[in-house]
């Protein structure tokens, strides 16, 4: 006997298969997603280095009546990183900081706040503001998240990013 239609079996292979691509491509966007905050973060990082050079060479006071250059923290407040970015005064004082937050669930791994000091004349980033001794070359940052690596990249001293890499947690 000839039967239009289909069977159940042929039903039940036929949703299991849409089921299990539609959880596929669920979980595939997810880890883009996340990936893209990681990236989108450390945008940010270079677009505040960018920022705190050009205040500096620009002497911007930012409140001091003498400027000795800008200090970038790099700070890691959970749940989301924050980036604070102040003028450094002669006499030693801090101005208020203008504070960037990472997106959601972006932080920056590491056991303290993270300083970087750009100096007012050249925009070069150190470790401090000594201009006779410039020690640092580059810094190293790494960016965490609800992910299961970490991306760890490089800020050179002309404030340009480098290379960076999935590390394990």
């Amino acid at each position: 006997m000839y039967k239009n239609g289909f069977t159940l079996i042929e039903l039940l292979v036929s949703i299991s298969i849409l089921l299990l691509l539609t959880v596929l491509g669920l979980t595939s966007m997810f880890s883009f997603n996340n990936r893209q905050h990681i990236i989108q973060a450390e945008e940010m990082v270079a677009e505040a280095v960018y920022r705190a050079q050009s205040l500096a060479r620009s002497g911007k006071m930012g409140g001091c009546k003498t400027l000795d250059g800008y200090q970038i923290e790099f700070r890691i407040d959970k749940p989301t990183g924050k980036i604070a970015i102040q003028a450094v005064c002669g006499d030693g004082t801090i101005d208020d900081p203008e504070i960037i937050a990472l997106p959601n669930h972006v932080s920056f791994d590491v056991l303290e706040t993270e300083t970087v000091m750009v100096q007012a004349e050249n925009g070069i980033l150190d470790s401090d503001l000594n201009r006779d001794e410039q020690t640092d070359e580059s810094f190293t940052l790494t960016l965490t998240g609800d992910y299961s690596k970490n991306w760890q990249f490089v800020l050179f001293k002309e404030g340009n990013l480098g290379y960076g890499e999935w590390i394990d947690k």
